[in-house]
């Protein structure tokens, strides 16, 4: 177990990996609008999200779990931090696929209010014609099944330790490994008929993320300076931007296997300073919004371009990277000083919920 106490503890690299993976994801998914295939690694960031999340909430509340933590104060926190950016990019799915269907323009009909009020609490509800568990939002998986994981996490934290963690992770490690090859490859989860890899990607992620922060993490981590951020963040870039034409599967269980928990190991030991540390802060601030909104917004793109000149007509590169800049630049907003807000405000406001017991005895003065 780490000497780290470490609630607060910033892990500065985990911010820059965390906003380059999601600019890896919205540049991976612009191919739905170009064709063109771009990052094609690019959906193994999710696992990557699912490590550095077990990594970091292992530090964050470890200790606040064992010293008596309820699993619905944690979750209350989870569900704070996460629900604004969510309810902002779920909302807007939701309208352009209504309007999609109401104009007959290939939306998915059928009961869309119920997916959606279903969704605001990152519950997935089936809508007709689409294989997808968040129709509207198609990221919204890794979102749901992470915090499956958080509420476990949350509920054995003090009895998931030592031989009990190890045995998890290997039948998380075994069923994952057998679940890649056996469908060809990591990009999958986002389908209701994917939901038993999603639950293996998550769980094998974020309980090595803990196990990982418990026997792995340094108190004191050492300056990396340019090049030793440049090196991690390039090194990640890299491996996500390349797929192997044979053997994909095989190169997608040695990256969540092998190098993504090393590359974890090396960037929770180092820390940065001055501009580089501004960038990275600057990374991390965009990274949940960016991902939380990029996949509506590149609908947005789309029924634009169609609307005004045609579902049959390309889009140009010009006008997806206008979109792109406009996306990331969004994010930077939200990220900034939408999405603090609001966290501050709903963590306010739901404080005591979770000690709230509906059918609580009254005494009744006589």
């Amino acid at each position: 177990m780490s000497s780290i106490s470490g609630n607060n503890q910033r892990f500065q690299i985990f911010d820059g990996i965390r906003g380059l993976c999601a600019i890896v994801v919205l540049l991976f998914h612009s191919t739905f609008l170009t064709g063109v295939p771009v990052f094609v690694s690019g959906f193994l960031a999710v696992d990557l999200f699912f490590l550095m999340s077990g990594f970091v909430l292992a530090c964050a509340y470890d200790s606040r779990l064992a010293a008596g933590m309820s699993a619905p104060e944690f979750m209350r926190r989870r569900f704070a931090r996460l629900l604004p950016m969510w309810i902002i990019g779920l909302s807007v799915g939701f309208a352009i696929s209504l309007l999609l269907a109401t104009r007959g323009s290939g939306g998915a009909s059928g009961p869309l209010v119920s997916a959606y009020l279903a969704g605001l609490l990152f519950v997935p509800f089936p809508v007709p014609h689409s294989p997808y568990l968040f129709a509207f939002n198609l990221p919204g998986w890794s979102l749901a099944f992470e915090l499956l994981a958080n509420l476990i996490f949350a509920c054995v934290a003090r009895r998931l330790v030592g031989n009990w963690l190890i045995a998890l992770l290997m039948v998380a490690t075994a069923t994952l490994v057998a679940a890649m090859i056996w469908s060809g490859g990591g990009d999958r989860g986002a389908e209701w008929s994917q939901a038993g890899i999603a639950l293996a990607r998550v769980t094998f992620g974020f309980f090595l993320g803990v196990f990982l922060y418990r026997t792995m993490a340094v108190a004191t981590p050492r300056n990396a300076g340019v090049a030793g951020v440049a090196t991690i963040l390039l090194l990640t870039g890299a491996v996500l931007f390349f797929r192997p034409v044979q053997f994909p599967a095989l190169y997608d269980v040695g990256l969540i296997v092998l190098f993504f928990p090393a590359l974890i190991i090396a960037a929770s030991r180092l820390k940065a300073a001055g501009k580089v540390a501004a960038m990275l802060d600057h990374l991390g601030a965009i990274s949940y919004p960016l991902y939380a909104i990029h996949f509506p917004a590149l609908m947005i793109g789309k029924a634009a371009w169609g609307h005004l000149f045609g579902w049959d007509r390309p889009l140009p590169m010009a006008f997806v990277a206008v979109l792109l800049a406009a996306i990331l630049a969004v994010s930077w907003v939200l990220g900034r000083y939408i999405d603090p807000y609001f966290f501050g405000l709903l963590e306010r406001k739901t404080r005591g919920l979770a000690r709230f017991r509906p059918f609580q005895p009254v005494a009744v003065e006589r």
